[in-house]
């Protein structure tokens, strides 16, 4: 009877470690959750997409482990947002951020603008964010809470064309013949039609023989000159019957 006891008692100690053992492992995690509350400041904007991402680098060098699209309706009372990762793979992790997408700007590389980041302090970079390690044994990273600042936002459309503009003084008698007009010239001496003109008329003078002109809608670019020359009636070539009377920061009268 002892020989058969023995090998029974060796069996129930197998059978009651297996189990532990089994149990371990289902406990075991196998990813983490980061969280927090992000405080926004200021306005928000009227254009652009305003999410939070977790990225692997910083700068980003690439797209982000994770984001959200954050909308103006998911702010409480007190303008708090909670996000949270969740199921995130165990790695170090180089920032939380914020940012504004700028959709004026078709760049993927420029277009987003960081509002905060976790642990970062210095815009408009936030280049000192805290990285996060998450790992099995600190696999919650909870309460990353940080501001982000809306008045870094910059919701300026470019403008897609410039304008010119100053005002001419008139010296002497205005004359009983001929045109006088104002011309944006790509070139000069000019080679070809100007870019714009405007015809000048003694009456568009104020009582100080001053004009006040503006080319608008100009397209971006580099003009050699602006000059105000009369046109003589009696010279039909086109190539001779115009005389400089001034130029934008010339001198020589000739």
């Amino acid at each position: 009877m002892k020989l058969i006891k023995i090998p029974l008692v060796l069996s129930f100690l197998s059978v009651i470690f297996l189990t532990v053992a089994c149990e371990d492992t289902e406990n075991t995690p196998e990813s983490g959750t980061i969280s927090g509350v992000i405080t926004f400041l200021e306005t928000w904007p009227e254009t652009g997409t305003i999410s939070i991402s977790l990225n692997t680098s910083w700068p980003p060098t690439g797209a982000p482990y994770a984001f959200k699209t954050i909308e103006s309706d998911d702010l409480n009372a007190n303008n708090e947002y909670s996000y949270s990762f969740e199921n995130v793979a165990f790695d170090a992790y180089k920032s939380i951020v914020v940012s504004w997408q700028d959709p004026t700007d078709t760049n993927s590389a420029t277009n987003q603008h960081a509002l905060g980041a976790y642990g970062g302090i210095t815009a408009p970079y936030f280049m000192d964010a805290t990285s996060i390690t998450v790992s099995v044994d600190n696999h919650e990273e909870l309460n990353l809470d940080f501001s982000a600042d809306l008045s870094l936002i910059d919701e300026t459309v470019p403008s897609e064309s410039g304008t010119i503009s100053g005002v001419i003084t008139f010296l002497e008698t205005w004359p009983e013949t001929g045109t006088i007009s104002i011309s944006l010239n790509t070139s000069w001496p000019p080679t070809g039609a100007p870019y714009a003109f405007k015809t000048i008329e003694s009456d568009d003078l104020n009582a100080n023989n001053e004009y006040s002109y503006s080319f608008e809608n100009i397209a971006f670019g580099i003009y050699a000159s602006i000059i105000v020359s009369w046109q003589d009636p009696d010279d039909l070539n086109p190539m001779t019957n115009q005389y400089t009377l001034g130029a934008h920061g010339g001198t020589d009268p000739t």
